[in-house]
């Protein structure tokens, strides 16, 4: 299995150049001396982060122009199969949101109850 320049790159940056700016972040913060390179290390770290950003912008936008036009016209061609599939995520939505909140309001009343099999139980549920 081969990679490829644009993949190492991102493995690059994802697992040497994030975490060293986080260090850096954490090391900025810390009372105490500090060294006379760490503000440039931390600024360098910064611009090399934000780098990564604007690689990432650029390729989700520009770089992938042929992607975006390939997403508009499946979304023209399958659009009233899009809507009905939005429509049925927003219905089990709600019904799932409606069902949480009845049990819910059923398990914190039965948690304040007087007896102790019901709040056992319920807590049980719940723990």
């Amino acid at each position: 299995m081969s990679l490829s320049v644009q993949a190492l790159l991102i493995w690059a940056y994802f697992l040497v150049a994030l975490p060293l700016w986080v260090v850096f972040e954490i090391k900025q913060t810390r009372p105490g001396a500090r060294s006379a390179w760490r503000p440039g290390a931390v600024w360098g770290t910064r611009a090399f982060a934000l780098l990564g950003v604007a690689w990432a912008a650029w390729a989700m936008t520009v770089g992938a122009s042929d992607f975006w036009h390939d997403v508009v016209e499946q979304f023209g061609d399958h659009y009233p199969a899009l809507l009905r599939g939005y429509r049925t995520t927003i219905i089990l939505t709600l019904v799932t949101f409606l069902l949480a909140m009845l049990l819910g309001g059923v398990i914190a009343i039965l948690r304040t109850s007087e007896f102790w099999i019901l709040k056992f139980t319920s807590g049980a549920y719940v723990e």
